[in-house]
Parts: structure tokens; C-alpha cells; sequence
């Protein structure tokens, strides 16, 4: 009986082994079943982009249910409908810009005169498992071009000489499918909407007169660009608010690209009283904008407001020749002179007073004089050393004054002869 236990344990142990080695066979058997549901698309695959701007579009890689560590993409497009921006200006060529899929890229490559795009990309000692971005793509319209497409090239499952993606373990193509792409055009700001809405008062109008105290207010506010924002309209008239939520009191019709709107107010205008409304109202894009307008006012008011702004308006001209001139680095010199700047010794009509005047004080200056002469010069010039050098550094100051101003003869000849003095009476006073 021991025997046939020991038998059976025997038999259950081998079972056991060739059970475990089956499901070990089937298990790797199983991991080295391709599933060739690897994809490559663009996103986004359709939009509408604006003629001219650049653009941006991504080449996303999928490995479906498997690992891959390379591929490579090949791409077609028509050079006549879309030129690629180059991406790399420190290389040769035109280039792509490498996504994150792949640790290393290599065979970047525009082809613009036959419309082609290369790019592989490979990882040493990682894998790439799931969805990331192979790559991206930044081009512009050309002139005319209303509709373009990309096409990512591929075959069939398995070709190795179109796009492809390659498991890890055995190097096979997982590449199964690849997603298609239609981009439209049309005009539009490159930069975006940086223009704010245009707000115009119908009525009252501007420095209107003789209003009627329970008249309603109408204005249009338009935005061609992304639209008038109508919860950001406000019409403020003498302090008090009202918005799209004063149901009562706000009425409005047509859409973003253009509202009229009328308002009636909750209380009359006051009798020969200003009227002070302000409009406010922005666009999708965050632009603001701003209208003031002042109404039952004077006749004589109304005139001198009129005037001022004709006054404004030529300001603003001279300001936007001014920008336009400076932008274009034109020559100043063709813009209305006010007048140039004149040294002071012109301004008091002799161009060379202060070089005159140096020279009246050097000689009359103690130091070219006898000191032991009773005229009358002697009796108004001090003698005394201290004096004597104040006197002297005046005159000196002149001379130069009168040299900066107007280099002429007489400048020069003034502070040569300055000099000279200060030279013999170093040499005078220089101990034996």
C-alpha cells in the first residue's frame, strides 16, 4: 500500500511539472503573438487655419498593445500648397521637430521639391508603450490656397519601405493602420484678434442738444474678429449700471459680430442737466473698449467741445506721422522744425561774448600791470594774491566757454594766451 503512495506521489509531481511547463510554453507563446495594432495619425486630423500664419500640427504614435523602441515615418504633401517651416536652424536643410516618443532621432528630412517628410526615431534600453508625440510638424499656406492635406505613407501590415514601427523583442512592424488629414484656409489675423470692438453711439449722438428727459439710448457695438462678448456690455449713464441682466431695461438683437442694442433708462434725464454715458464691452479675445459721450448740454458748450475735438484729432495725425516716420527710420529733418537751439552768447545777438570778455579781463589783470601805478585801474582791480587767482580762473572759464560755443580766431587766440600766462607765471614764481 506504502508503495503505490509513494507511486502516486510520483505521478502527481510529474503532472504537476508538465502542467506548469504548459502554461509556461502558452504564456510565452502568447508574448511573442504580434498584434499588429500600432497607428500613426495627426492631430488635429482636420481644422480651419488662417492663409499666410504659421501653423502647427503633431504626428501622434500609438503602439496599441505592444512595446516598440524605433519607427520611422515617412510623409506625403504637395510643396505647392504648403511650405514646412524649418525647425532646426543650426542644420542644414529643413527639419521637423522631434516629439518625445523616442529618446534619440535621426533622418530629418524635408524634401520641399518633391514633398516628402522623413523622421526615425529610436531608444536604447527603453521602451515606448502606449500614446506619444512623434513628432511635429510647422508650416504655412502659400498664397491662393484655400484646402491641403498630409498623408502619412503606408502600404499594407508588414512593409518595411513605407511608415513603420518596430516591436521591441522581435524588430517586427506593428504598424497596422494610419489616420488621415484635411487642413482648410482662410483670412484672418496672423497674430490673432488684438483689435477691440467698435462702439457706436446712434442715439443721442455725441454733444447733442434739446434731448428729451425720457428718450432711451441706442448704440452698435461690433467685433468682426472673435466677437462682441455680450455679458461684458455695461452702459453707464450718470453712475447708474446696466447690463444684459436688466431684462426690463436692455434690449438687443443680432449676434457677436454685431449687437444693436437699446436702453431705456430707469428714471428720466434730469432737466437742463449734462447727461454723462459711458459704454464698456469687450470681445472673446479679451479686447476692451471704451466710448464716452455727453449730451444736453449747451449750444455754446457744444460748439467749443466740437472744436477741441478737431483739435485732438490733428494731434493725433501729427503723433501717428510722427510713429510712422520713426518706425521707417526716416529723416527727421523732413518733419516741421520748431526751431534750433542757439548758444546763449548768440541768443544775446554777438556770437563771440564770452571769448571778448575773457580777453577785457586778462588784460586787465594785475598780473600784466605795474603794480606801483596810481591810475584809477589800480585803485578798482584788488592787488592781493587770492583775488588776483579768482579774477584770473574767471577770465580762463570764459575763454573756454567762448571756445565750446563758436571755435573761431578770436576763441582760440584767447585760451592760447590764457594758457601762456598760467606757463610764465609757473616759470616767475619757480624757486631758483
Amino acid at each position: 500500500m506504502k508503495k503505490y503512495r509513494i507511486i502516486k506521489i510520483i505521478f502527481t509531481g510529474i503532472s504537476v511539472l508538465i502542467s506548469a511547463g504548459g502554461f509556461q510554453l502558452a504564456a510565452n507563446t502568447r508574448a511573442y503573438a504580434l498584434t499588429q495594432d500600432g497607428r500613426f495619425y495627426f492631430t488635429p486630423q482636420s481644422r480651419n487655419l488662417l492663409s499666410g500664419c504659421e501653423s502647427t500640427i503633431n504626428i501622434q504614435i500609438s503602439t496599441g498593445s505592444n512595446y516598440s523602441n524605433a519607427a520611422n515615418v515617412i510623409i506625403n504633401y504637395n510643396p505647392n500648397e504648403i511650405s514646412i517651416l524649418d525647425s532646426d536652424p543650426y542644420t542644414s536643410g529643413t527639419q521637423i521637430l522631434p516629439g518625445s516618443a523616442y529618446s534619440n532621432y535621426a533622418d530629418n528630412v524635408v524634401d520641399s521639391e518633391n514633398g516628402k517628410i522623413r523622421l526615425t526615431g529610436f531608444s536604447v534600453g527603453s521602451n515606448l508603450s502606449g500614446t506619444k508625440t512623434f513628432g511635429i510638424i510647422k508650416f504655412k499656406s502659400l498664397p491662393g490656397v484655400l484646402q491641403t492635406s498630409l498623408k502619412l505613407q503606408f502600404t499594407n501590415v508588414g512593409d518595411t519601405l513605407d511608415s513603420n514601427i518596430a516591436e521591441t523583442k522581435s524588430g517586427n512592424d506593428i504598424l497596422g493602420s494610419v489616420g488621415s488629414s484635411t487642413y482648410t484656409f482662410s483670412e484672418g489675423n496672423c497674430y490673432g484678434d488684438v483689435t477691440s470692438p467698435t462702439i457706436t453711439p446712434i442715439h443721442p449722438k455725441n454733444y447733442e442738444i434739446n434731448i428729451s428727459q425720457d428718450s432711451g439710448v441706442e448704440v452698435e457695438i461690433c467685433d468682426s474678429d472673435s466677437g462682441v462678448n455680450i455679458d461684458s456690455i455695461r452702459i453707464i449713464i450718470d453712475g447708474a449700471s446696466y447690463s444684459k441682466k436688466d431684462i426690463n431695461n436692455f434690449f438687443h438683437t443680432g449676434d457677436s459680430s454685431c449687437y444693436s442694442i437699446r436702453l431705456i433708462p430707469k428714471s428720466k434725464f434730469k432737466e437742463n442737466t449734462p447727461v454723462l454715458v459711458i459704454f464698456k464691452a469687450s470681445d472673446f479675445s479679451g479686447n476692451e473698449a471704451l466710448k464716452t459721450i455727453i449730451f444736453n448740454i449747451t449750444p455754446e458748450t457744444a460748439e467749443c467741445l466740437i472744436q477741441l475735438d478737431e483739435k485732438l484729432q490733428e494731434l493725433y495725425t501729427c503723433r501717428n506721422e510722427l510713429s510712422t516716420c520713426l518706425a521707417n527710420k526716416c529723416d527727421l529733418s523732413q518733419l516741421p522744425q520748431t526751431g534750433e537751439r542757439k548758444s546763449l552768447s548768440e541768443q544775446l545777438g554777438f556770437p563771440e561774448l564770452f571769448s571778448i570778455l575773457a580777453l577785457i579781463i586778462l588784460i586787465l589783470h594785475p598780473f600784466w600791470r605795474n603794480p606801483e601805478s596810481k591810475d584809477t585801474l589800480n585803485k578798482l582791480i584788488p592787488r592781493n594774491m587770492p583775488i588776483r587767482i579768482v579774477i584770473f580762473v574767471i577770465g580762463f572759464a570764459l575763454s573756454i566757454l567762448g571756445a565750446i560755443y563758436e571755435i573761431s580766431v578770436l576763441s582760440t587766440i584767447t585760451v592760447v594766451l590764457y594758457i601762456g600766462t598760467m606757463l610764465l607765471l609757473i616759470l616767475k614764481n619757480k624757486p631758483n
